[in-house]
C-alpha cells in the first residue's frame, strides 16, 4: 500500500469506460491553474493523443474540440481568489468561464478545500456509471508527493444511506457559491446528488468497508472522524499543529511524516512520543505555482515535495485509513470545508502495519522516502513573515468580499470600454496597500489599472477589442509590514453585464484563424483514433487548403466524411456542430469555403437519413 513507484495521473483516472461518454462532472479544488482546466476535457475525448512525457497534448485544436464537446458538462467549484494567474493568456480560456465557480467557507477564517471529482458516464441502454476521486493535489500542475482514491460505481435500484454524506456535500456547492449558478449547473448539482444515493461502489481490493466524511458544511456541527483509541497511529499531512496532533496521539505507537518547516516549528515533547519522520532529500520534489496553505499563507509560500494527507490508525487486527483533503490543523476541523474517505480492511493489508511496511529488497515502498527528523538549533517563528502573510490574506478576502462586476459597454465596432465595481462594502484591511487589475487578455506592463476608491471601488480599461473580453479578471496587492513587502496575485471570475451574446460562436472564428487551419480541424474531427497524429494534420500540406487559404477540391476531404459516416456517424455530427457555430456568425460564413458546402450537404442529408432509421 502507497508504494512510491505506483503512480497514477488525474487524466488517466478520468477516462471513461469502455463504452461509455462523459455527461457531468463536478470537481472541487482549492487553487486552480486555468491550463491545467483547460486540458482536462482532453481526459474524456483525446485521451490517446498525449505526448512522450505521458502528459496530454497541448495542441490547440486538440484543445478546442475538447472544450466544445465537453465544457458544458464540466462544473469546478474552487477557492475564491485561488485562481492562479497564468503565465501567458489563451483565447481558449474564454470556453472556461461558464465552467468555474468560486465559493467561500462559511465559517469565519476557514477556507474551500475539499478535491474531489464526481463523474457520471453514460452509454445507451446502459446504467449510468459513476466514479470519484477523492485527492490530496488540487487542480494544478504541482509536483509533489500526493494521494489519489478512485471508487467506481453504477446505478442500482434501491437507495443507501452510506452515500448521504457524499450526497449532502455536492448539495451544498450552491449554498457556498459567490456568485449565483446558472441554471444548468443547478441542474446538474441537484441531478448527481440525487442518483448518487443509489450508486453502488465497487469496493477496491482488501477494502471492506468505505465512508465519506464531508466537514465544516454549512449548518453542520464540527466534525472527527477518527476513534479515541487505537493500538497504532499514522499521521501524514505537509501541515500540522501541536493541539491536532495531541489530540490525535491515542495509541502507544504513533508515527507523524510531515514537511521539515512544519517539524522545526512544533516542540516534539508538547505533542506526545511520535516517530517522527521527514521526505529524504532524494525524494524531494520541487513545487510550482498553485499550491496551497492550511489556514493563511500566501501561495507564494510555495511547497516542496510532501503533499499528501492521510490519517491511519490499527486496533485488534483492523486497519482505518482516511484520505483527502484535511492536514492535521485546527482549520481543518473547525474552520474549513474538507473532504475525506475512510477506508477499512485487515491491517496486514491496509492501515499503520502495510503503510509503514518494513524496506524490502526489489520493492518500492514508503518507508523507501522517509528518513528520522532531527531537529535544528531552534530558531522562532519569523514574526514579520507570519504578519506579512495573514496581512495578504486579509486583502485577498477583501477583494473577493467587493463582489465586483465586470460593465461592457460598446465604443466603436468591436471595441469596447470595461468597468470594474464593487457591489458590496467590506471593512478595510487595517494596513495600507496597493490594488492593480487587468482583464486576463492583456498583459500586466501594458493594461494594469489601479483599483480605487471614489464611493465603490472600481477601475476602468477603454477600448478592449471583442477578443479581449472576458470575466476572468487579475490581480495583485502589495503591502509592507516592518519595511518588509509582498505580494499576492490571483485571477477571479466576475460576473459581468453588456457582454455580447454570441462570443463563444465569435472566439471560436477568431481561434480558427483561416481556412487551412479549418481544414486541419475538421480533419482532426474526422481522423480516426491512433491514424492521424496531430504532427500530420498540424503539418502536412496534405490536409490543407491552398496557400493563400483557398479550399481544393482535390482535398481528400469528401473521402474522410464518407469514412466517417460509414464507421463512426457520431463524427458527422460534431462536424455538424462546428458548421453550426461558425455559420451562427458574419465572420464564421465568410470562414467556410464555398466549395465544402457542395461536399457537406448531401453527406448532412445522409446523416439525417440515418438517423431517422436509428443508425
Amino acid at each position: 500500500m502507497l508504494a512510491p513507484k505506483d503512480r497514477t495521473l488525474l487524466l488517466e483516472s478520468l477516462r471513461p469506460p469502455p463504452g461509455f461518454h462523459l455527461d457531468a462532472a463536478v470537481s472541487t479544488t482549492y487553487s486552480l491553474d486555468l491550463m491545467a482546466l483547460l486540458v482536462a476535457p482532453l481526459a474524456f475525448t483525446f485521451f490517446d493523443w498525449e505526448g512522450d512525457d505521458g502528459q496530454p497534448t497541448k495542441d490547440p485544436n486538440a484543445l478546442l474540440e475538447a472544450l466544445r464537446r465537453h465544457v458544458d458538462r464540466i462544473h469546478v467549484f474552487c477557492q475564491a481568489g485561488q485562481i492562479v494567474v497564468p503565465k501567458t493568456y489563451r483565447l481558449l480560456f474564454g470556453y472556461l468561464e461558464s465552467s468555474v465557480h468560486e465559493v467561500r467557507a462559511v465559517r469565519d477564517g476557514g477556507v474551500f478545500h475539499p478535491k474531489v471529482w464526481i463523474v457520471r458516464y453514460v452509454d445507451d441502454g446502459e446504467p449510468p456509471q459513476y466514479r470519484l476521486l477523492c485527492a490530496s493535489r488540487n487542480l494544478t500542475f504541482d509536483r509533489s508527493w500526493d494521494t489519489l482514491l478512485v471508487l467506481d460505481g453504477v446505478v442500482g435500484k434501491g437507495a443507501t444511506k452510506k452515500n448521504e454524506p457524499l450526497s449532502r456535500f455536492i448539495r451544498s456547492l450552491q449554498e457556498m457559491a459567490v456568485q449565483e449558478l446558472t441554471d444548468n449547473t443547478k441542474n446538474t448539482l441537484a441531478e448527481l446528488a440525487s442518483e448518487l444515493g443509489y450508486v453502488e461502489f465497487q469496493l477496491p481490493e482488501h477494502i471492506e468497508d468505505i465512508e465519506f466524511w464531508p466537514i465544516g458544511l454549512p449548518g453542520e456541527q464540527d466534525v472527527w472522524p477518527f476513534p479515541d483509541s487505537a493500538d497504532q497511529g499514522l499521521v501524514i499531512a505537509p501541515f500540522v499543529a501541536k493541539s491536532t496532533l495531541s489530540r490525535l496521539n491515542i495509541s502507544g505507537e504513533q508515527t507523524l511524516v510531515s514537511r521539515v518547516d512544519e517539524l522545526e516549528a512544533i516542540n516534539p515533547d508538547q505533542i506526545g512520543d511520535y516517530e517522527i519522520f521527514a521526505l529524504s532529500e532524494g525524494a524531494d520534489i520541487e513545487q510550482e505555482e498553485g499550491a496551497e496553505p492550511d489556514g493563511g499563507s500566501d501561495t507564494a509560500s510555495l511547497l516542496s515535495g510532501l503533499h499528501a494527507k492521510l490519517f491511519a490508525f490499527d486496533d485488534s487486527g483492523i486497519g482505518r485509513v482516511w484520505t483527502g483533503s484535511a492536514n492535521a490543523t485546527n482549520a481543518a476541523f473547525h474552520q474549513n470545508v474538507e473532504f475525506l474517505v475512510e477506508m477499512r480492511g485487515q491491517s496486514k493489508h491496509m492501515g499503520v502495519e502495510a503503510i509503514l511496511c518494513p524496506q524490502q529488497k526489489g520493492i518500492s515502498v514508503l518507508r523507501d522516502l522517509l528518513e528520522p527528523f532531527s531537529p535544528d538549533v531552534e530558531g522562532g517563528a519569523d514574526s514579520t513573515q507570519q504578519a506579512l502573510e495573514n496581512l495578504l490574506l486579509r486583502l485577498r478576502r477583501f477583494v473577493v468580499d467587493l463582489e465586483l462586476v465586470v460593465h461592457a459597454e460598446k465604443s466603436e465596432e468591436n471595441l469596447f470600454d470595461i468597468r470594474l465595481s464593487s457591489t458590496k462594502h467590506p471593512d478595510l484591511p487595517d494596513a495600507e496597500f496597493d490594488l492593480q487589475c487587468w482583464p486576463l487578455t492583456l498583459r500586466q506592463e501594458a493594461g494594469a489599472q489601479r483599483l480605487t476608491s471614489d464611493g465603490g471601488w472600481s477601475s476602468s480599461f477603454s477600448s478592449v477589442s471583442f477578443e479581449g473580453l472576458t470575466t476572468f479578471f487579475a490581480f495583485e496587492g502589495r503591502v509592507s509590514v516592518n519595511g518588509r513587502s509582498g505580494a499576492c496575485r490571483f485571477v477571479l471570475n466576475l460576473p459581468s453585464q453588456g457582454f455580447p451574446e454570441n462570443r463563444r460562436q465569435r472566439l471560436l472564428r477568431y481561434m480558427l484563424k483561416d481556412q487551412q487551419q479549418l481544414m486541419r480541424y475538421l480533419f482532426l474531427l474526422l481522423g480516426e483514433e491512433g491514424a492521424l497524429s496531430l504532427s500530420e494534420i498540424s503539418g502536412s500540406s496534405r490536409y490543407a487548403g491552398t496557400g493563400n487559404g483557398g479550399f481544393h477540391a482535390d482535398i481528400p476531404m469528401l473521402e474522410a466524411l464518407v469514412k466517417a459516416l460509414e464507421r463512426a456517424p457520431e463524427k458527422i455530427d460534431q462536424v455538424a456542430h462546428l458548421v453550426t457555430d461558425l455559420q451562427n456568425t458574419e465572420e464564421g460564413r465568410a470562414l467556410l469555403p464555398e466549395q465544402f458546402e457542395q461536399i457537406w450537404r448531401p453527406l448532412w442529408e445522409a446523416r439525417e437519413e440515418l438517423s431517422r432509421r436509428g443508425g
